[in-house]
């Protein structure tokens, strides 16, 4: 019985967490001409069902404006920009 407890709360954990991946974040924006890029947390309702991390950022563009926005990354699919 306890380990079904256990199972549940790390599951519940990590749906509430969220997926985030911080590294293909980075470089799918520096890629994109993306500089002082900073990631953040997970952004549940910005990406479609299809992808898997959802994670929120801060950059400055090549035109050196501040920009938010999150970065969506597929299992099957590369990493789009959503603003």
């Amino acid at each position: 019985m306890k380990i079904y407890i256990i199972l549940i709360l790390l599951l519940f954990t990590i749906l509430a967490t969220g997926c985030t991946d911080s590294d293909a974040t980075y470089e799918t924006l520096r890629k994109a001409g993306f500089h002082d890029i900073t990631t953040g947390d997970y952004d549940l309702f910005a990406c479609s069902d299809d992808d898997f991390t959802a994670t929120t950022f801060t950059a400055k563009n090549v035109n050196n404006d501040t920009v938010t926005g999150t970065v969506c990354c597929g299992i099957f699919k590369k990493c789009t920009i959503r603003y």
